[in-house]
């Protein structure tokens, strides 16, 4: 195998060469490679283990679930539902759920273009810079367990800024209308998230818009959307549940 893998990089450099790609593109392309190498190695992955089709299909979503997207835990919001409904959350797995992958100078979003996922970084770090700031250069770094553009599950949402890569990064993203569909489907997960998203988007209008974001870091957003679940104050009414959704599952 470590044959094989040598003669490949040979390759893609000859490759590289043949076709005068400029010595910086040609150095992020070959970093990357190497970083997706390390990142594979004694790595058992699911397609070369061919038992797993026959799992049911529940079985299959709770499995990789754990498997692929436990970082999900680190947004109090999801942590709750699922531990009021796994099943719930595990059904996200096949259809809401995805990994992304950025090498280094990778352009996650750009400002001003409108948002399609919620993305959890699971390793890695990214530069997240608005807009007013652009001039400066000053920006927050976005680490493993932080998340971005979270307001796409609850709303349409145009980025405030952008997000480059500073580093190799692997994170979540969501998908914001097969997240809808699906949680829709639980109701207890249903009300649980109504209650959040009402009391998100209440939050959200109540903020100057100098404090707006794409980026959440988690050290300082996990008490604020603690309460969100936590609290009824926020304006949330349990008679009106059975007409309550957000802007994503209508």
């Amino acid at each position: 195998m470590q044959d094989d893998r040598s003669k490949q990089f040979w390759l893609l450099r000859r490759y590289l060469r043949q076709h005068n790609v400029q010595s910086q593109l040609s150095f992020r392309v070959l970093r990357y490679i190497e970083y997706a190498c390390r990142e594979q190695e004694d790595v058992v992955s699911e397609g070369r283990v061919t038992v797993l089709n026959l799992l049911s299909e529940q079985l299959r979503n709770e499995l990789l679930y754990v498997v692929s997207f436990a970082c999900m835990t680190t947004h109090p919001l999801f942590e709750k539902a699922g531990n009021i409904s796994n099943l719930g959350m595990n059904q996200l797995s096949s259809t809401a759920l995805a990994h992304t992958f950025l090498a280094v100078g990778d352009v996650l979003f750009s400002k001003g273009t409108k948002a399609a996922h919620m993305f959890i970084l699971v390793s890695g770090e990214l530069q997240y810079v608005k807009a007013e700031d652009f001039e400066t250069g000053q920006g927050v770094n976005v680490k493993g367990d932080d998340w971005l553009c979270e307001q796409v599950l609850w709303s349409d949402w145009i980025h405030l800024g952008s997000g480059l890569s500073i580093v190799e990064c692997k994170m979540v993203s969501i998908h914001p209308q097969a997240f809808a569909d699906v949680i829709r489907r639980d109701i207890p997960t249903f009300m649980l998230t109504c209650l959040y998203a009402r009391n998100f988007i209440n939050w959200l209008n109540g903020l100057p818009y100098g404090d707006l974001s794409d980026a959440f870091l988690s050290k300082d957003m996990r008490p604020v959307v603690n309460r969100f679940i936590e609290d009824e104050a926020h304006g949330y009414d349990r008679k009106h549940t059975g007409r309550m959704s957000w802007r994503a599952s209508t």
